[in-house]
């Protein structure tokens, strides 16, 4: 099962109709849908090690909590496209709360819809070298992930949905 859902996620990668993206009005409307998740956006510190994250930090007392993306400002736009969306699915999933997957089924959603909008945008090349590119493999990022995971049917259809689901909602969000 693992064999076919690393051919399946390698599929849904695939772009029909790309087309061309503008950047700056990317990040206008990234920071529209940001706003409407009410989830703060920031830059990561020059020294940081990391590329993006989105991340919940909770009031333990009260419970309330609020929302962070952050990206690497210095990252080419190929790698800063693939991280915000990245990112994005994780939110439009609420993986940060959910436990219907666990994180490494939550990163291969993330990482597959990321790499059909990388492919949709036209950005594959630059993306190859963006500083996240550089850190891992960007070819077999998801199957590391799906080689050490354990996998049910149901959860395979779970990753498979999201995966979908994840694909049109931004799209309608950004197209």
């Amino acid at each position: 099962m693992k064999q076919q859902l690393k051919q399946h996620t390698q599929l849904l990668r695939t772009a029909d109709m790309p087309i061309n993206l503008d950047f700056e009005a990317f990040i206008h409307k990234s920071m529209e849908i940001l706003d409407s998740y009410e989830c703060s956006f920031r830059y990561l510190r020059s020294d940081s090690k990391r590329n993006g994250h989105i991340k919940a930090n909770v009031n333990r007392r009260t419970g309330e909590y609020t929302l962070e993306l952050a990206i690497n400002r210095f990252d080419n736009v190929g790698g800063q496209v693939y991280t915000i969306i990245h990112e994005l699915t994780h939110l439009i999933n609420n993986h940060m709360f959910s436990r219907e997957l666990s994180k490494k089924q939550a990163e291969v959603v993330a990482d597959t819809t990321a790499l059909y909008f990388i492919n949709k945008f036209n950005l594959l090349a630059e993306y190859k070298t963006s500083d996240v590119a550089s850190k891992w493999n960007v070819e077999t990022y998801s199957d590391m992930y799906i080689d050490n995971m354990q996998l049910s049917k149901q959860r395979y259809d779970l990753i498979i949905r999201q995966i979908n689901d994840s694909k049109i909602i931004i799209q309608k969000l950004y197209i």
